[in-house]
Order: structure tokens, then C-alpha cells, then sequence
């Protein structure tokens, strides 16, 4: 049960102190999926970790603020032991939100490079211009999940635009 929440975790979740003495983190912070489906206590992880006697990190888990909004987190749950026996939890909570985003960045750069390799030992394996813009455009628009990825080109100089390839996704 909640017995302390530095202002920190105020600040995250919204609750004040007075707001969740007593009650469990489960209750306050961890009740629901992402979804909005019952997350029962005993499928729990935190809770489970709660009970053991030991320092515990538990895997990424999204909590519940005030507002309803979850918060991606990482929770550290450290027991205050006397003689063998549990006196309490300190259960230090992270906010793992900017370096989610951190990592899908990451991913997405090497997503973006992983593009870039194709087109360019599709540009590599062929001299046909239009293999090429085909094989280009698919790429691209594939990686951008589109279901339609134009070739275009420009020439300045005579102020023309046309169209050269036009990929469409099956389905």
C-alpha cells in the first residue's frame, strides 16, 4: 500500500499523497491495459514483484495517470527488510517515455537505411531506367505503407513535369 509518493511521482501520475495512501499501486496506477481491458491483480507483475523479498526490476509496463492517459514506465521495487522480514517496498518508478521514443527513432533510421540499400542494388543490379522507377517507387512506397507511391520527374529548364511511374498497392 502506498504509504509515500515523492513529488516527482506527483508530477507523473497527478495524484497527490492524501489522494493514494493506503490503496495499492495496482489499484491506482495499474488496473487496466493500454486497451481498456481489467488487468487483474493476480496476472499482475508488479504485484508479484512487490511480494518478493528481493530487488526486482520489473519488464516496460504502462501505468495509469489521474487524467486517464497511460505513461510508459520502468519500476525497481527494493524491499526494506528487518530480520528477515519485509517492512515495507520502495518501488522506484522511471518514465521511460523519451527513450521509447529514443528507440523508435533508432529503428526507424535503420529502417530508413535498410530502404535506402534496396534502392540502391535495385539502381545497381539494372540499367533500365523504368525497372528502376518501379523498383524505386514499390520500395518507397511499401516503407512508407502507402498504397500509392508516384515517379515523378522535373526538368527545370523546359518547366515539364510528368509522370512516369505510377505504383499502386495490391488490395
Amino acid at each position: 500500500r502506498c504509504k509515500f509518493a515523492n513529488p516527482a511521482a506527483e508530477r507523473l501520475f497527478g495524484y497527490g499523497l492524501s489522494e493514494i495512501r493506503g490503496k495499492t499501486v495496482h489499484e491506482v496506477f495499474h488496473y487496466k491495459h493500454a486497451d481498456g481491458t481489467p488487468y487483474p491483480d493476480c496476472e499482475c507483475e508488479l504485484a508479484e514483484a512487490l511480494a518478493a523479498r528481493q530487488q526486482m526490476t520489473a519488464p516496460e509496463q504502462d501505468m495509469i495517470r489521474k487524467d486517464g492517459s497511460f505513461v510508459p514506465v520502468q519500476c525497481i521495487m527494493n524491499p526494506v527488510l528487518l530480520e528477515g522480514q519485509r517492512l515495507a517496498t520502495v518501488v522506484e518508478i522511471r518514465d521511460i517515455t523519451e527513450s521509447r521514443r529514443r528507440e523508435r527513432e533508432r529503428l526507424n533510421e535503420i529502417e530508413r537505411e535498410g530502404l535506402l540499400n534496396k534502392i540502391g542494388l535495385a539502381i545497381r543490379s539494372t540499367l533500365d531506367r523504368k525497372q528502376i522507377e518501379r523498383t524505386a517507387s514499390e520500395l518507397v512506397g511499401k516503407a512508407l505503407d502507402a498504397n500509392r507511391a508516384l515517379f515523378i520527374h522535373l526538368n527545370l529548364d523546359d518547366n515539364q513535369l510528368w509522370v512516369s511511374t505510377d505504383w499502386r498497392s495490391p488490395g
